[in-house]
This record gives C-alpha cells, sequence and structure tokens, in this order.
C-alpha cells in the first residue's frame, strides 16, 4: 500500500472484517449436532471451502482461509509491515508456545495444531514441520535452523522447562515489538503495553504461591502500559493465586482487563479467553 497511510489500511481492513462470523451466527453454529450440516453452514459463510466432514478436515479448512485474509491483510500492509509486525509476532509466539507444549506432552501433530493461525513468519508448512518435532529441544533446534527470531529462546538446556522457555519466548517477542513500534502508532505502543502486561501477570500469577529458583524480577518483562515491577514482584510473592489476582487487577487498565485477571486467579475463566474478550472491547 503506497498511499492512504493507516486510514486507507484501516479502511480496507474493516471491509474485509465483514466476512467475519458475528457473535450471533456462532451461537447458531454451536447448535448445529451434525458435523456434515456444519461444513454447510461454514461454507455458506465463506469460512471454508471445499472440506469434509471430519474434524481434522475442518480445523484444516479454517486455518486455511484464516491465513489466506491474513495473508491478504500483511499484503495491503505493505510498508507499514514492520510496523506490524508485533501483531504477527504476537501470533507466532503462541504458536510456538502451543508446539513447544504439545511436543513435551508427546500430543500427536494434528492436535498441536489445532488453534493455530499461519503468518507469513509461520506459514502453514512450517508450523506442521515444527509440529512433528519430537521434543522441546527439536522445535527450538528447528527454528534456529531457519533463523527464526523465537529459536533462540528455546534453548537446549530449558526446552523441557516449559515456564522458562515461555518467559523466555515473552521478553523475545517484547525486546522485539519495541524495537518495531519506535516509529509505529501510538495505539499500537498502547495494545503491545497491554499485552506485556498480561504476559507479566500470567507469570506472576503462575509464580504466586510456589518456591520458585529464579529470583521473580528476572522473570518480569519490562514495557507494559499499566503493571509495573513492583507490582508484579508483590504479586508473585503472595501465598495464593487470589491473593496474586487482587495485586494484579488493582494496577491493571482497563477495567476490563482488570476483570479477566481477577477471574482468572480464582479459576473462573483462564486468561488467555477472558484477556481476549477485554481487548477485543479495548
Amino acid at each position: 500500500m503506497r498511499s492512504g497511510g493507516w486510514e486507507g489500511l484501516a479502511a480496507r481492513v474493516r471491509g474485509l472484517s465483514t466476512h467475519l462470523v458475528t457473535a450471533a451466527r456462532m451461537r447458531e453454529l454451536s447448535r448445529i449436532g451434525d458435523l456434515g450440516m456444519l461444513v454447510r453452514a461454514l461454507e455458506e459463510l465463506h469460512v471454508v471451502e471445499g472440506v469434509g466432514a471430519a474434524p481434522l478436515a475442518i480445523e484444516t479448512g479454517l486455518r486455511r482461509v484464516a491465513a489466506q485474509r491474513l495473508a491478504t491483510m500483511w499484503r495491503w500492509a505493505d510498508t507499514r509491515q514492520p510496523q506490524l509486525a508485533p501483531l504477527m509476532e504476537e501470533e507466532d509466539r503462541r504458536s510456538v508456545r502451543a508446539l513447544v507444549r504439545g511436543a513435551a506432552a508427546g500430543a500427536s501433530p494434528a492436535s498441536r495444531l489445532a488453534g493455530l493461525l499461519p503468518t507469513p513468519g509461520l506459514p502453514t508448512a512450517a508450523l506442521e514441520e515444527l509440529a512433528n518435532q519430537a521434543t522441546p529441544a527439536e522445535v527450538g533446534a528447528l527454528l534456529r535452523a531457519w533463523g527464526h527470531p523465537f529459536g533462540d529462546a528455546i534453548t537446549p538446556a530449558a526446552a523441557n522447562d516449559l515456564f522458562a522457555t515461555e518467559c523466555a519466548l515473552q521478553r523475545a517477542w517484547a525486546a522485539r515489538a519495541a524495537g518495531a513500534l519506535r516509529l509505529g502508532p501510538g495505539t499500537m505502543h498502547e495494545f503491545v503495553g497491554l499485552l506485556i502486561d498480561l504476559g507479566n501477570a500470567s507469570t506472576a500469577l503462575t509464580l504466586a504461591g510456589h518456591h520458585s529458583d529464579v529470583e521473580a524480577a528476572e522473570l518480569y518483562t519490562p514495557g507494559g502500559a499499566h503493571l509495573d515491577a513492583g507490582s508484579f514482584a508483590k504479586a508473585a510473592a503472595a501465598r495464593t493465586r487470589a491473593d496474586a489476582g487482587e495485586v494484579l487487577a488493582a494496577a491493571m487498565e482497563p477495567p476490563a482487563l482488570a476483570v479477566a485477571v481477577s477471574d482468572a486467579s480464582l479459576g473462573h475463566v483462564p486468561l488467555e479467553d477472558g484477556a481476549l474478550r477485554a481487548l477485543a472491547g479495548w
């Protein structure tokens, strides 16, 4: 996109978003009890194309169409791609985290791919190859061989320590995002800050009530929008997740994100689910 700036890109993406399934339609889809009928309904909505009535085929079809739309948006971004890179790389971080978890659990390649979205940095073929690696260390080694920026976060020594690896992935993503945003729009700065806050909140909730050989301060990722290092350390040292949740919720903004963190600390809703709803509203 050589002209039109952010306004032109936003207008085109808004047009693309008209193809998204509405919440009301999603509820209707959830009530369909037959896979064949579900596929036909999804084809009418243009979210799958020519797939069979099998769960894996539907999952693959959904992933393919979503990847095509993401690739279209990325192509439109053109010279804005470097400033939007944190969004794509956050998706890659989520994918790599899921693939590492799947390898550690010995899950099937198909189940490791469930819910993952191909991106320009990790297209479908790359995700499939990563999903076939036997261990987390092999996932990291393959990423390093490709020169992927997250490969170094999965060190051979720490590859089987999922918590340490996930913290390292978060820090690697945040460091790259900070560099990409030097010339980016203010809204992207704030959004990335909120994502860093969420990563720190998740780390603090994991640490709460548990002894760790690593100092909490070493696991804090700087660059967040609202959750400072002091509040993070206090939450990480709390006796229970619920106590940690109170500390974190008091520091988090916007209010919906604070509620998501509080609910997660009490076990009501997984943090990623609550955070997704809060960020969508934001």
